[in-house]
């Protein structure tokens, strides 16, 4: 993949690997991460392979960084791993659905502090987060709501 960096690889829950690459490094190496930049667009590609078949899906001008990729039914969960507020009902969308052409279906905030990312199935999410209290959330992303945050303390 000439020009591409692997940012992730992961299983989704049927049974493909799904690999995110994309022409421009979000995870600044380190554990260090790149701010988000809007003046800024980069391509993702997501590799989705399934025994001796490789399907690829192009996203071209992304703004945000994403780090995980995980499969719903028929769509792709994009995840960055932080948010940002900003103000009153300014702050990132860490978490894009995607369709297999690479359109944007719907953007959302999934949480800030993000460690991984997996899917229990076709429509829950589960979320490992950094920040002290919170350790895990499962959302429920067809009623977009948080079902279960286990609090750690």
């Amino acid at each position: 993949m000439d020009g591409f960096e692997i940012v992730s690889t992961q299983f989704g829950w049927d049974s493909c690997v799904y690999v995110l690459l994309n022409n421009r490094n979000p995870g600044g190496g380190r554990g260090k991460i790149i701010p988000v930049d809007p003046k800024k667009t980069y391509t993702c590609k997501v590799l989705i392979i399934k025994e001796n078949v490789i399907e690829t899906v192009v996203m071209e001008g992304q703004q945000f960084n994403y780090h995980y990729v995980q499969p719903l039914r028929n769509q792709l969960l994009l995840v960055g791993t932080t948010s940002t507020y900003y103000g009153k009902d300014k702050y990132d969308l860490n978490a894009k659905v995607c369709d297999y052409n690479g359109s944007t279906i719907r953007e959302f905030l999934l949480g800030d502090g993000i460690q991984s990312a997996a899917m229990a199935g076709t429509s829950q999410s589960v979320s490992r987060v950094l920040s002290p209290g919170m350790s895990m959330a499962i959302n429920d992303m067809r009623t977009k709501r948080h079902i279960l945050p286990i609090v750690m303390q």
